[in-house]
């Protein structure tokens, strides 16, 4: 027999907890939200944004007693091993699924085996010991009842109530985009089984044949399954703001997912996270695309300028290898934050305003003189990182340009729309890694 392609798949992130399946916050006072919450500047180094000391001490339903009492310090301050070890959640083992099923049309042996695991460390902060874990993630197989797709997704809460945002979206956000692929397939099953009706003679009966069984209804080509995506965003976002039990009002939370469906892997992001392939490139290797992704470049404002960049990266990986080809990290996501040009311009045009801590309070002059945003960097190095502002205020300052939440960001264009991109599954995908800004500044 011919073994199955295998695979595998991590989602890890640190300072979050996680499961398999009030009064509002004053503004102004520099609440800078975003990059782990860090305030500091190069010349004000002990500023701190919104969820450090504000937070009163309480425990997550979630969260056991031991993992919420404070953790044992050795003589350096550093914790101890045992306390680390209270505060990582883990697969108790490496999980298996076959991707795709009988609609596919594919046999066993053509299929591929996709092994995933995930990995959560809840932060250590000196000044915070009982901070709640913001960060959650989400695995769904079988998603949106179609055997063999599967969907991973890490949420990034931030801000006072960031850790109620992210369990928000976590618990909304894969049922929102099930209904959604469910009404598109069951939509393009009726219109193919009318289409079949007219051409015989009319028989109505017939477009309605299969309607309630989805083993009939066709596969989503990528430009439907982002249409989903996009829906769902907007749809888990309006939720969010109207969910009692969520203040959203400078809090919120990034989504980074991955779904599996029909071949392809669609990588949706809104925020910091990232999500990073681990591929086998060869010499000469062209990068692999679907009819649909090609469709796209006409839908979408800038995909073509991000498949130039993708493709340049896949150029030049492929340009300094040898014969054999080795395994390369191939970014699938961009960081939404102000470094980058075109969402400065976005926020600046929906009235907010792009500014560091030492340029508002006048430390610096302004300027923008950022740097340029380039795929793989680690932007989260930087000591005073541009912030998105309220005109003439000092709120909420965000150091990214999309999230679900954030009502006032919003108002000033933060937006919960994500960007999307899409690519065949191939022999030549090792590894896929979804994770948190957390996990990525160590990398």
């Amino acid at each position: 027999d011919t073994p199955l392609r295998e695979t595998t798949i991590m989602g890890c992130e640190q300072s979050k907890e996680s499961d398999v399946e009030g009064a509002k916050p004053k503004m102004g006072s520099r609440k800078g939200i975003g990059h782990t919450e860090r305030m500091g500047s190069q010349t004000r180094l002990a500023r701190k944004g919104v969820g450090h000391t504000e937070r009163m001490p309480r425990n997550r339903v979630s969260e056991s007693i031991t993992a919420s009492l404070p953790p044992q310090l050795d003589k350096d301050g550093h914790m101890t091993e045992e306390s680390v070890q209270r505060r990582i959640a883990k697969s108790v083992k490496v999980n298996q699924i076959v991707l795709g099923g009988e609609e596919d049309g594919k046999s066993a042996e053509e299929r591929t085996r996709l092994d995933y695991a995930y990995v959560s460390q809840r932060g250590y902060y000196p000044d915070d010991v009982h901070k709640a874990n913001q960060d959650k993630y989400s695995i769904t197989t079988n998603f949106a009842g179609v055997e063999g797709d599967v969907l991973f997704a890490v949420y990034d809460g931030h801000g006072h109530y960031g850790h109620d945002c992210a369990e928000f979206a976590k618990g909304r956000y894969p049922k929102i985009l099930a209904k959604h692929v469910r009404q598109l397939r069951i939509k393009q099953h009726k219109e193919n089984m009318a289409a079949k009706a007219k051409s015989d003679n009319g028989d109505v009966k017939k477009s309605q044949k299969g309607a309630f069984n989805p083993k009939l209804w066709p596969m989503l080509t990528t430009t439907q399954y982002k249409a989903a995506i996009r829906k769902a965003h907007t749809e888990c976002n309006k939720a969010m703001h109207n969910a009692n039990a969520v203040d959203d009002t400078l809090s919120g939370t990034t989504l980074v997912a991955c779904v599996f469906h029909d071949g392809n892997m669609i990588v949706s992001n809104a925020g910091d996270s990232r999500a990073v392939l681990g591929y086998n490139i060869e010499k000469k290797v062209d990068r692999p695309v679907s009819e649909e992704e090609k469709e796209d470049v006409e839908e979408e404002i800038g995909r073509a300028a991000k498949d130039e960049e993708l493709d340049k990266a896949y150029d030049e990986l492929a340009a300094n290898l040898g014969d054999g080809g080795k395994l390369v990290a191939l970014p699938l996501t961009r960081d939404h934050t102000p470094f980058r040009t075109d969402e400065r311009e976005r926020v600046k045009k929906a009235g907010g305003r792009v500014l560091t801590v030492d340029m508002l309070e006048g430390i610096v002059p302004v300027h923008e003189n950022f740097g340029e945003f380039k795929m793989g960097e680690d932007i989260d190095e930087v000591g005073d990182p541009p912030r998105v502002w309220v005109k003439d205020a000092d709120f909420p300052g965000t150091a990214f340009t999309r999230s679900l939440g954030d009502t006032v960001a919003e108002s000033i264009g933060v937006t919960a729309t994500p960007e999307i991109i899409s690519r065949v599954v191939t022999k030549n995908d090792r590894m896929l890694v979804v994770a948190l800004d957390g996990v990525f500044e160590f990398l």
